[in-house]
């Protein structure tokens, strides 16, 4: 099934149900979501791999260590 006619269907049958039900319908999605990968992948963060200077992370590193005091 398409995306678009997906949607449809799943909207036109969440329609029909009580609002009690679509909460939980609600709920449920907001439960999928979370088992969804975060953030970027590390394969499309490599190309950064080496592009700061070292004294670039030297101050980074220090400026962490600060706020963490």
């Amino acid at each position: 099934m398409k995306q678009n006619a997906l949607r449809k269907a799943i909207v036109s049958r969440l329609d029909k149900l009580p609002i009690d039900r679509q909460q939980q319908v609600l709920e449920f999605v907001k439960a999928l979501m979370l088992s969804l990968p975060q953030g970027t992948p590390a394969s499309e963060l490599k190309i950064f791999a080496g592009t700061i200077s070292r004294k670039n992370l030297k101050l980074m590193s220090e400026a962490i260590e600060d706020g963490m005091k």
